[in-house]
């Protein structure tokens, strides 16, 4: 599956009837395709925005129109059809985040934030753990519930991360986690509490946690990917499950007991998985297997 470059076209003028804007975006085997304003086409054709790779997908398949409060899917009368949840879509279907979409042999997850404009306004400048200074935008957010401020913005933890890169371009382990320690711990905290979490925040920690596991050769950074999905009551995105397997071959000293609950919180939130997100669960329960090795 591949993105190729999508059209923005938001209608003018109706940014000042809400405080809030929604943002959505597809998530497909650990890679995130966002959907801009405007329409994207998916299907086998080269000149679709989002192109599917399978023979049973037809050239132009379907189409997902996104303004700033709604995605919605139509089929565009597809021989194999598109389903929802495994439901078919009869002509058109409005997304909600969480929803499992099929064309063909293919499944993706169409995931959203919410945006509070209104709230902008009441953050200024910080200066961030590692003397990074930044503006912190727009706190995005899943439901009403305000997210911490700080580093547990998308933009703030950008910002870290791309120090936190070259550090460990130039195989720092050390500085990369005083860089990145401040913010993913707090990260951590919010996550044992009531607050709501980017989903692409909770990502990118994940997958600093694994490289600073190879960084710093300390297996406590994997026990925090566990702690933080665990507490999300999510699985780990794919791309991280996948770096797993190789990492945890080259520590020691995981908490298997962190580990062991965290799977069967998993098996137990089964039922109100996506077949992706089950597929992630079995993947997960193959990491006791390397740990005990």
């Amino acid at each position: 599956m591949t993105s190729n470059d999508q059209r923005a076209s938001g209608a003018p003028g109706d940014e000042g009837t809400s405080r809030t804007i929604t943002k959505f975006w597809i998530e497909y085997r650990g890679h995130k395709i966002e959907l801009r304003v405007g329409t994207t086409v998916i299907g086998r054709s080269a000149a679709c925005q989002v192109v599917l790779d399978d023979g049973l997908v037809s050239r132009r398949h379907a189409q997902i129109t996104a303004d700033k409060r709604a995605a919605v899917l139509e089929d565009f009368g597809s021989v194999n059809g598109v389903f929802v949840n495994n439901l078919r879509v009869a002509g058109s279907r409005t997304l909600r985040d969480g929803d499992v979409v099929r064309m063909g042999k293919q499944e993706f997850s169409i995931r959203s934030v919410v945006i509070d404009l209104g709230e902008a306004s009441q953050f200024g400048a910080e200066t961030l753990h590692g003397g990074v200074t930044m503006s912190r935008g727009n706190p995005i957010r899943q439901t009403a519930e305000r997210v911490p401020s700080g580093p547990t913005h998308p933009e703030g933890f950008a910002v870290l991360g791309n120090v936190a890169d070259k550090v460990l371009a130039l195989g720092r382990g050390a500085e990369a986690e005083r860089v990145l320690s401040g913010a993913m711990q707090a990260l951590l905290v919010a996550s044992r509490g009531s607050a709501v979490l980017p989903i692409e925040v909770a990502d990118k920690a994940a997958e600093y946690a694994v490289r600073l596991v190879v960084a710093t050769r300390k297996s406590s950074w994997a026990d925090y990917a566990f702690e933080l999905f665990m507490n999300l009551r999510r699985p780990l995105p794919g791309a991280v499950v996948d770096e797993l397997y190789s990492v945890l071959r080259t520590v020691s000293g995981v908490d298997l007991t962190l580990l062991r609950n965290y799977v069967a919180l998993l098996q137990a939130l089964q039922h109100s998985f996506g077949p992706s997100e089950r597929f992630l669960v079995q993947r997960i329960e193959g990491l006791e297997r390397i740990v005990t090795r």
